[in-house]
C-alpha cells in the first residue's frame, strides 16, 4: 500500500516537472498534441505523449518535450514509474 502511494506521488510529481517543458494548452483531454517540435525549448528534440500501464490496471499519462527521440522507448515508463509497460511513441505519431 505505501509502495503504491510513493509510486503515485512520484508519478504526480514527474508529470508537473514534464507538464512545465511545453505548452499545456495545446492539448486536449489527453488527446495528441498539436503543436509541433518548434513549440519544444531549443535543446529538446521531440515531443511526446505516453501511456502508463500501472499494475493495478490504471493509466498514467504524460506529455511534453524530449532532450531526444529516444525518449518515449518502450522501457521509459518502467523506468520512471516502476510500473509495467504501454507507452506511444514520440514526435512521428504525436506531432504535426
Amino acid at each position: 500500500m505505501a509502495r503504491g502511494l510513493l509510486v503515485l506521488v512520484f508519478a504526480i510529481i514527474v508529470q508537473t516537472i514534464f507538464a512545465l517543458n511545453c505548452n499545456d494548452d495545446a492539448w486536449i483531454d489527453g488527446s495528441a498534441p498539436l503543436f509541433t517540435k518548434d513549440t519544444c525549448r531549443s535543446n529538446e528534440k521531440s515531443c511526446y505523449y505516453l501511456v502508463c500501464q500501472m499494475p493495478n490496471g490504471d493509466q498514467f499519462h504524460n506529455k511534453g518535450c524530449a532532450l531526444s527521440d529516444s525518449f518515449c522507448a518502450v522501457d521509459h515508463c518502467s523506468e520512471v514509474l516502476g510500473t509495467t509497460t504501454k507507452c506511444q511513441t514520440c514526435s512521428e505519431d504525436y506531432c504535426n
